[in-house]
C-alpha cells in the first residue's frame, strides 16, 4: 500500500493537467466562421481550400495543378503562334448559292414615293441606257 499511496490517482492527474477545451472552442469557432464564409461565396472551390490531409486533399491538389498545367500549355501555344507572325498568302473564298430570298429589298431605294418626277425620269433614262448597252 505504501507504493500505491505515493503514486497520484487518476483524478489527481486530470486535475493538474491544463484543459484543452478553450483551445478547441476557439479553433472550432475560427474554422466555422471560415467555412460559413466560404459556403456563402459563389466560388465553388473555396470551401475545399481548408482540406489539409487525406485523399480529398490530394484530389484537389492534383486537380489544381492539372488545370494550371492545361492553362500554361494553352498560353504557350497562343504566345508561340502570335510570335511566329504568320502571313496569309492564300485566301479561299467560298461562293455558294443564295438561299431564299435571292433579291434583297433595300429600304433606301431611289424609287420612293418622295421622289420628284424629274428624278424619276432621269433614273428611267439611266435604266434604259444601261439596258441598251447590255444588249450590245
Amino acid at each position: 500500500m505504501g507504493e500505491n499511496a505515493a503514486e497520484p490517482s487518476f483524478l489527481d492527474k486530470a486535475a493538474n493537467r491544463t484543459s484543452m477545451l478553450p483551445y478547441y472552442i476557439r479553433e472550432h469557432k475560427r474554422l466555422a466562421a471560415r467555412r460559413f464564409c466560404h459556403a456563402r461565396s459563389k466560388e465553388n472551390g473555396l470551401k475545399h481550400l481548408d482540406i489539409r490531409t487525406g485523399w480529398l486533399a490530394l484530389f484537389w491538389l492534383a486537380t489544381f495543378f492539372g488545370v494550371m498545367g492545361l492553362l500554361v500549355m494553352l498560353l504557350v501555344d497562343i504566345v508561340t503562334s502570335f510570335l511566329a507572325n504568320p502571313v496569309a498568302t492564300q485566301i479561299k473564298a467560298e461562293d455558294g448559292d443564295l438561299e431564299f430570298p435571292d433579291v434583297t429589298v433595300c429600304p433606301k431605294s431611289p424609287f420612293t414615293s418622295g421622289s420628284s418626277a424629274a428624278e424619276l425620269k432621269s433614273l428611267q433614262a439611266l435604266r434604259e441606257s444601261i439596258k441598251k448597252k447590255l444588249k450590245d
